[in-house]
């Protein structure tokens, strides 16, 4: 095969008398007309794609146009020099609050830096007043407020602390006036309003030269309300840990059920408590825990409920079980709140003399400086040091019985001091004949040595009023159901109905 070229003109005219002419002008006209065709193809194929395209673009109508205006109009701008004048005023007016806790280390100006006070002023009428100084400097967890203007200078300073259970202290030095070159337009009101309320207060002395008074007040203690409820798997300590019950309300619990639950010995995995108590409060500011209200604790299976229930008329109240029964027995069970009893009432191998030797009383293992309470209501018969027993109490009770409290680090009172039942006596220590850190304690009853424990469970409790009945009666009816719902509920805090 070969290839013929394409020619780039039309072929001439036929002629019949020449066939190989013939043949070569019939293959050009083929090869011409085909490259035309194509050419031809191509261009009927661009005008039908403009074509379409035309057509396309033709079904968006066309845009308007736009008439365009220029409008030209003078502006005044406000007055801004009223404006930042009217901010100023208010800012002079403006009063900021503050508040902080005290702390055992702070100096008046440690004091002031945390509660960004720059007042040199107030700063020295609190160093010159020992009402102040006692009471706001070198005290610890005391809530202190501040009033200040907006160079910080003090208004009015407000320090707070507990009187009892049911009142608190408010002691406020507040400022005569606003500081004349605080005065502005936007501050008469506040003003005004200060001085008059100077005048209806009743302050301490003060120096007339301050521009300071001061005034104390006391005020009723804000009382709520909580729940806890908690599980012991290790220690009953552990367990109201877990469960953010304060020290306090602890051993209130302690102290509640002492005569009828052994904590040294019957506390298991298990046992489970329930306590209803009160939480203190001044204007808002937390002061301490109060009393228990309601408790229920569940020891191997055995529900302990108590409750607390004043009569009518009565200056005091006391705890009673749900059945009308006082918990307050003539001894408690433990003079220590927290302890491990290490050598009970029985013989033992005595660890100093090497020798079997009976034990007339109970060893209570507990960190030296421990708290020491006195079983019950008496008078010190001694208080000293007695050889083997080192700094040792006998607490005389009548009746012809007697406790003793041995091996203190220190003892807190005087032979023949009056004491009341749960009044410390001395702290835990390791004097005398001890290898450790224990107290050594004992119950004689004419001169015999008794089981403490067993002796305080045999003391009579205190009973109820007859004409009380049917008032406890309808409070431990109510005490029954808040015990029984609070069980589900836990670390809750509502207002106390009183």
């Amino acid at each position: 095969m070969f290839n013929r070229p394409t020619p780039s003109t039309p072929p001439t005219a036929l002629t019949a008398q020449d066939p190989d002419a013939l043949h070569d002008n019939l293959w050009g006209l083929g090869s011409y007309f085909s490259k035309q065709g194509l050419i031809y193809g191509v261009a009927s194929l661009l005008l039908l794609a403009g074509g379409a395209t035309f057509a396309l673009s033709n079904l968006n109508p066309a845009k308007p146009r736009v008439q365009e205006r220029e409008l030209r109009e003078l502006l005044t701008p406000p007055d801004f020099s009223s404006q930042l004048q009217s901010v100023l005023n208010q800012r002079m007016g403006m009063h900021l609050y503050r508040s902080e806790t005290s702390r055992a280390s702070d100096t008046v100006e440690s004091l002031f830096e945390r509660l960004s006070v720059d007042d040199q002023e107030a700063a020295q009428v609190i160093r010159s007043n020992p009402q102040l100084r006692k009471n706001l400097l070198g005290k610890t967890g005391r809530p202190v407020r501040v009033e200040v203007d907006e160079d910080n200078r003090i208004l009015s300073l407000k320090v707070l602390w507990a009187q009892n259970a049911g009142h608190y202290f408010e002691l406020e030095m507040y400022r005569k006036s606003i500081p004349a070159d605080a005065m502005t337009t936007g501050d008469k009101d506040a003003s005004a309003s200060l001085r008059s309320t100077a005048v209806s207060r009743a302050g301490l002395h003060t120096n007339p030269k301050t521009p300071f008074e001061l005034q104390l007040q006391t005020r009723p203690m804000h009382v709520s309300l909580r729940v806890a409820t908690a599980s012991i798997q290790t220690s009953l300590f552990a367990a109201t840990d877990a469960a953010h019950v304060p020290e306090s309300i602890a051993a209130q619990m302690a102290d509640l059920f002492a005569a009828e639950i052994d904590f040294h010995k019957s506390i298991q995995k298990g046992d489970h408590f329930t306590l209803l108590y009160e939480a203190l409060d001044a204007d808002g500011e937390p002061m301490g825990f109060g009393k228990i209200i309601g408790a229920e604790f569940v020891s191997n299976g055995v529900a302990h409920q108590a409750m607390y229930f004043q009569e009518d008329g009565a200056k005091e109240g006391g705890y009673f079980n749900l059945n009308g029964q006082s918990l307050k027995r003539t001894y408690l069970a433990s003079p220590l709140k927290y302890s491990r009893i290490t050598s009970g009432f029985k013989m033992r191998f005595h660890p100093i003399l090497q020798t079997w030797k009976a034990h007339q009383g109970v060893d209570y293992a507990a960190p030296t400086g421990t708290p020491v309470h006195t079983v019950g209501k008496g008078v010190v018969k001694s208080a000293g040091w007695m050889n083997g027993l080192g700094n040792v109490v006998f607490v005389d009770h009548g009746n012809a019985q007697t406790t003793v409290y041995a091996h203190l680090s220190q003892i807190s009172v005087k032979t023949a001091q009056p004491i009341e039942q749960g009044q410390v006596i001395g702290a835990v220590g390791e004097t005398g004949w001890a290898t450790g850190p224990h107290l050594h304690f004992e119950f004689r009853i004419n001169d015999q040595y008794k089981d403490p424990a067993t002796t305080a469970r045999q003391s009579l409790p205190v009973v109820l009023s007859t004409s009380a009945i049917a008032q406890f009666k309808q409070q431990a009816s109510a005490m029954r159901t808040q015990l029984s719902q609070s069980r589900d509920r836990s670390d809750e805090q509502f207002s106390l109905v009183q």
